[in-house]
Parts: C-alpha cells; sequence; structure tokens
C-alpha cells in the first residue's frame, strides 16, 4: 500500500494501516475528529461506531460531524474491534469506525463492508473527503442515532459454547490489555476448576485480533502456528480456507497433504475475485477474531483428543521473513 502524500499542511491527518490519526501528534484531537466526521457523512448514509471508554470526547466531536450532515449513527458503545466487526457483518452497514487509545494516543481504525480492511481505492476516496471535509454545507436535517449494543451482547452469547469444549485435565489462563476481554473471560472461566498442574495461557492482542499461547511442555505458540492448526483441521473436514498472501506459505503445503487448496486473495484488493474470497473467509471467524480462534482450539483439542503441545508438533517448523517496500506511482508509466 502506498501512502498518501501531498495532504493539506493545515489537517495532517493520516491514513495507513495503523489507523487515521495527525502524522505530528500522532494521535486525533476532538477538531480533527469533527472534521471526519463530516469527511465519513459525505461518503457514507450509515456509519456503524464503536470505541474504548477512555475515547468519549473524540466520539462526540466524531458524532457531531457526521449529524450535522443529515447522516447516521449506529452505535455499539465500548467494544472490542471484533464486536464492531460483528455487528457490520450483522447489520451490512457499509462503514464502520472504531476509536482506539490501546497505546495510549488516540486513532480511529475505519472499516469497511463486512468488517473488511479499507480497499487502497476506499482509502483514497477517503483521504480526498478529510481534505475538503471543510467546505462541505451543513445539512439543515439532523441524523438519528440507534443503538446497536444488543448486537455486541449478542456477539458475547454465541461464543458462550466455548465453556463446553474446556479441557477437562489442564488449566486455561486468558490474558489482554483489553478490559472488555479481560471480563469476557473472567466471567466465561469463572466456575471451570483452574486448579490443575498443567496449564495453557493465552494471550490476546488488545484488538482482539491476535492469539499467542504459552505451555510448559512446547513452550511459546505464536499466532501464526495457531491458525495453522485450525487450518489443518479444516482440511480434513474437507474444506478449502481463503487465506491473504502475506500469510506462511507452509498452509499451502498442509493443504496439498489433504488433498485441498487455499485461496489466496489480496485484503485491499476490489478485484471481484479477491472479493468473492473475503466473502468465503467469513465462513471462518477463527482467520480474524482471536476469542473464535480459542473457542476452535479447544473444539479440536476436545474432537482429537490431544493436547495443545500435541496439536503443534504435528505443524511442520517453518519462517517467514517480512519486509515492507514503499511503492511510487507514476503517471504515463
Amino acid at each position: 500500500k502506498h501512502s498518501k502524500k501531498g495532504r493539506d499542511p493545515k489537517m495532517p491527518l493520516q491514513i495507513n494501516d495503523d489507523g487515521i490519526y495527525n502524522n505530528e501528534t500522532f494521535s486525533i484531537s476532538c477538531s480533527e475528529a469533527l472534521t471526519l466526521g463530516i469527511a465519513l457523512a459525505n461518503i457514507y448514509d450509515d456509519i456503524l461506531i464503536g470505541y474504548e471508554k477512555s475515547n468519549l470526547a473524540v466520539y462526540h466531536a466524531l458524532c457531531s460531524g457526521i449529524l450535522s450532515c443529515g447522516k447516521n449513527i449506529w452505535n455499539c458503545g465500548e467494544c472490542t474491534q471484533s464486536q464492531l466487526r460483528f455487528c457490520m457483518q450483522t447489520t451490512k452497514i457499509n462503514s464502520g469506525i472504531y476509536i482506539d487509545s490501546s497505546f495510549r494516543n488516540i486513532k480511529i481504525i475505519p472499516f469497511s463492508r463486512f468488517g473488511f480492511t479499507l480497499s487502497t481505492n476506499e482509502e483514497t476516496i477517503l483521504s480526498e473527503s478529510m481534505d475538503t471535509a471543510k467546505k462541505y454545507t451543513i445539512s439543515e436535517q439532523t441524523g438519528t442515532v440507534t443503538d446497536a449494543k444488543t448486537l455486541c451482547n449478542m456477539y458475547c452469547s454465541q461464543y458462550r459454547m466455548i465453556q463446553k469444549n474446556l479441557p477437562a485435565d489442564m488449566s486455561v489462563r486468558v490474558n489482554s490489555t483489553n478490559p472488555i476481554i479481560k471480563k469476557f473471560f473472567t466471567s466465561l472461566l469463572h466456575e471451570y476448576k483452574n486448579n490443575f498442574s498443567d496449564e495453557i495461557v493465552f494471550n490476546i492482542s488488545s484488538d482482539g485480533m491476535r492469539v499467542s499461547a504459552y505451555c510448559d511442555e512446547c513452550g511459546f505458540i505464536f499466532h501464526e502456528k495457531l491458525l495453522l492448526i485450525c487450518c489443518e483441521y479444516e482440511f480434513e473436514k474437507g474444506n478449502d480456507v481463503p487465506l491473504p498472501h502475506s500469510f506462511p506459505i507452509i498452509a499451502d503445503k498442509i493443504a496439498g497433504n489433504n488433498n485441498r487448496y487455499t485461496y489466496r486473495y489480496d485484503p485491499y484488493s476490489e478485484n471481484p475475485d479477491d472479493l468473492s474470497k473475503k466473502m468465503i473467509s467469513l465462513e471462518f471467524p477463527f482467520l480474524n477474531d482471536g476469542i473464535a480462534l480459542i473457542g476452535k482450539l479447544f473444539e479440536i483439542m476436545k474432537k482429537k483428543s490431544k493436547t495443545i503441545s500435541e496439536l503443534t508438533k504435528e505443524i511442520p517448523n517453518f519462517s517467514t521473513t517480512m519486509k515492507y517496500v514503499e511503492l511510487f506511482y507514476y503517471e504515463n508509466l
């Protein structure tokens, strides 16, 4: 993905893989959130918004910009990014915004339809709208706010099934810097007997999307290897699994061993082939949701009667090298 250059220096907001924020302060102010709200309202009619509790001032400023243009807000309230994406998939709303402050600096994370990452084209459209937001005329009719918190509760309810697959001979602990995720698992494991000598510890990232694990028998297990355990299970069941091009190539080898395939796609593309593969990925929630991934691992452990260590040993060793290269686009190239 290429970086946006030539932006208005009076509004130094930038869009990249980390979200939208001021490239000088690495945060976003209320006045910038107001302008961003106007920019969003001139692209979308309905916008679904979720936030961390500490970001209410930025939330209200963003909402003011959207409502003043006569567009509508679906308020998820305090939630995780995974809950927001679930709400988008349920409501089919084309735009989602999450206000994040997991690293103290406030940033706004935009989502496309069904909770996908913005395509490069969508980023360009939003970037141009941000540059010209102050020129738009405010609508005489104010937009509406719809309470969507019930959908977030539905998300939590569907993962209560994790309880029935909890291992009977191993303690489970889940850590996360996200208070909502921590509260969810504290409630989930409240009546679970967590006094076994063998223990597995899961660590969920603050955005709720990535998971790592640790147990004494096999040590640290990184996110990609946990995903491969789940992918191998799906291959064995006769399913093909869609994965982004950036995912380790070992997945293709594991798929081939089971006479199955991986559907590789570009998450930033609007190509119909890539879009169709992204839609198929919704059938495998564990690919982009930490809680779903943990639930899937428990299901596999129970069905195969194996520990997490035994499942990990079935995955071949592999290494991944990632390098970021800035691309320049020239006219008449």
